[in-house]
């Protein structure tokens, strides 16, 4: 199971990529970013140089070069309104997403 692969999604111009077990370890790793952001889970990025984490169940977006509480940005109430709601709304699941 750790060494599942990524998933990428591309709809309406829009780009996220969800990393398997071993690219959401790497990734936290390599930024710090549950050390920077206590309880994030790093999950994907949107291709546009922002994380994309899980905090207390809800998903949010982060810059990597801003990484901090403060700086996240709501993205979705869970990973199933992410994945099975994502239909893009302004300030919502679409604005996480980097243009492709």
């Amino acid at each position: 199971m750790l060494e599942a692969t990524e998933l990428e999604l591309s709809y309406g111009g829009r780009y996220l990529r969800l990393y398997g077990p071993l690219g959401c370890m790497e990734m936290d790793e390599a930024y710090g970013i549950s050390t920077a952001i206590p309880n994030a889970i790093t999950i994907g990025d949107n291709g546009g140089g922002e994380a994309i984490v899980i905090v207390n169940n809800a998903v949010y977006r982060v810059s990597y070069s801003a990484l901090d509480s403060g700086e996240l940005a709501y993205v979705a109430e869970s990973m199933e309104d992410l994945l099975f709601f994502a239909i893009p709304k302004p300030g919502s699941i679409g604005a996480c997403l980097a243009e492709s």
